[in-house]
């Protein structure tokens, strides 16, 4: 029976090997092959492996930078070279990254611009992918990253498919004029289209036709439920109250300045029903924490437990330790995300977070916690392990993660005060904080010749994202025994970066550049935690 085949084939996808047993079941048995195939296509990282699919003599392969495989074209393909693209491409449901562990950036490597303009040209009026439900588009830079994939501009209207109805897109360079014109005009096409978009996710840098092209999506497509869009400018009163009205909208996100607010509180006490009333998630993007007040106010709606506020305006420690308490005060509350864009003036007082002001979040059972306050955050060992017991659920810690100034102190926070984490929160997959990251507590350990961490460790089973912030080292033999310690108690070590590699905005006056042997050092103890962690999984699924 196809159905519980489906259920075994997805099982055993799951596995480490689970490609490779799909692959051997599908030339095994006819029974299995179709249904073998369609687990193997359904989610594709990028359009190189149904690129592989035409003849070796109409495509070709070379390296190219950083060794990553650039594929290109030799030839308009014609007719008869779709025969096995077409075959496949039905089965791709989905075009996202993979996260696991095993997988490499270079590994499927890249199409090259000219390729996807053939691509797009010879297939036709016929979509490429008739069954695409949801694609991911992402261009990234990172600065610890020699290579990172980049999709070509001209592969973006190829993911726009009759049946797609989830979009995530992140676009960190967008020149004006040629490329933000075509995503723009890919974008409009669509939205005229079809009409069965449930999910719009779309970042990118501040470009009138795009933002407004995205913004007419959630016009055209009633049955949205999350729509999020960065903008460079507020939104009109106008979009805000017909996104109001969405009865399927469970996430979305605004961007309102004070005079846009105002008037919107007043469309919003005027109406007899709920403002946003499927709402579970809002971004909120606005000038003052005052704002967001307004905004917490006419946003009811008791189903609301993903908050995020990004706020222009500099707060004190006051003011934000009181909005905290009126969060609180709404309840149900299990994700919620702070970020100011303006830096605390340097050595004044009332500027620093202290635990009492985070204390009234204890209260709640949070799966998510983000704070970037603009100021420092100072708390000890005890207060991470109070926040530890009190939130079972947590899978995300970040504290200043992106907070660009290095510590005046030394922080009160320790490696060792960080293990309650991993007592408590088994869930935990992200944690960010400026740490001091003194090794004497673990010279014992390394003389014994036993586990760093001394058997504490998040799991094994999932990929592990740590940041440290504004935290200083050296390396030498110190980081590497940094990097051991690290690996031991996060095993599923994948990415570990500061602040200036997590943030992507410009460094101002207010904030420190970066020390480039600080930043070499912490190259150097990620390059060996990675590999280490990888080690360490491999060595307690033996044990295990």
């Amino acid at each position: 029976m196809p159905e519980i085949q489906h259920i075994i084939f997805d099982t055993l996808y799951g596995d480490s090997r689970g490609m490779a047993t799909l692959a051997a079941l599908a030339r095994t048995a006819h029974c299995f092959q179709e249904v073998a195939l369609d687990r193997l296509w359904h989610t594709q990282t990028s359009l190189v492996p149904l690129v592989r699919c035409f003849p070796p003599t109409v495509v070709s392969e070379e390296a190219g930078e950083y060794g990553v495989q650039v594929m290109n074209f030799v030839s308009e393909p014609k007719p008869e070279d779709w025969t096995r693209v077409k075959f496949y491409a039905p089965r791709i449901k989905a075009i996202r990254s993979d996260v696991s562990f095993e997988m490499d950036p270079l590994w499927d490597g890249e199409l090259a611009e000219e390729a996807c303009i053939i691509l797009q040209k010879s297939k036709g009026s016929a979509p490429l992918l008739p069954n695409l439900h949801s694609f991911e588009w992402t261009q990234r830079v990172s600065q610890w990253t020699k290579y990172c994939r980049t999709p070509a501009i001209a592969s973006f209207p190829l993911m726009l498919n009759p049946q797609v109805s989830s979009m995530d897109v992140v676009v960190n360079h967008l020149e004006e004029g040629g490329p933000a014109e075509a995503i723009a005009a890919a974008l409009r096409k669509f939205g005229n289209e079809f009409r069965q978009l449930r999910s719009i996710n779309f970042v990118c840098p501040p470009c009138g036709p795009v933002e407004e092209a995205v913004l007419d999506l959630a016009y055209r497509h009633p049955q949205l439920k999350s729509f999020k869009c960065s903008r460079s400018r507020s939104m009109t009163v106008e979009a805000i109250t017909h996104l109001s009205t969405l009865q399927a909208l469970q996430e979305v996100s605004i961007v309102a300045d004070r005079e846009t607010t105002l008037s919107v509180v007043k469309v919003a006490k005027s109406r007899a029903y709920c403002f946003f009333s499927a709402l579970r998630s809002l971004v909120l993007q606005t000038e003052s924490l005052e704002l967001c007040k307004e905004w917490l106010d006419i946003v009811r709606t008791p189903s609301v437990n993903n908050l995020t506020f990004i706020v222009e305006q500099s707060l004190t420690a006051k003011d934000f330790a009181e909005f905290l308490t009126l969060l609180v005060e709404r309840g149900g509350l299990e994700h919620l995300r702070f970020v100011c864009k303006t830096p605390c003036p340097r050595d004044s007082p009332g500027y620093s977070i202290i635990p009492t002001a985070l204390a009234p979040l204890l209260q709640l059972n949070l799966v998510t916690l983000q704070l970037e306050p603009g100021m420092p955050i100072d708390i000890d060992n005890s207060f991470v392990e109070r926040m530890a017991r009190a939130w079972p659920r947590l899978q995300t810690l970040e504290l200043n993660a992106e907070w660009r100034r290095y510590p005046e102190r030394t922080p009160l926070v320790t490696i060792p005060g960080l293990l309650p984490l991993t007592d408590h929160c088994p869930h935990m997959t992200s944690l960010a904080i400026t740490f001091n990251p003194n090794l004497f507590p673990f010279q014992g350990h390394f003389a014994a010749g036993d586990r760093p961490a001394g058997g504490h460790s998040f799991s094994l089973d999932k990929p592990f994202r740590l940041g440290v912030g504004a935290t200083v080292i050296a390396f030498n033999d110190y980081g590497f025994r940094l990097a051991t310690v690290l690996s031991d108690f996060c095993p599923g070590l994948v990415t570990l970066d500061n602040a200036w590699a997590r943030a992507e905005d410009e460094i101002g006056e207010d904030l420190d550049l970066e020390e480039p042997e600080i930043n070499e050092n912490w190259q150097q103890v990620h390059k060996y935690a990675k590999e280490l962690a990888r080690v360490r999984r491999q060595e307690r699924l033996y044990m295990y």
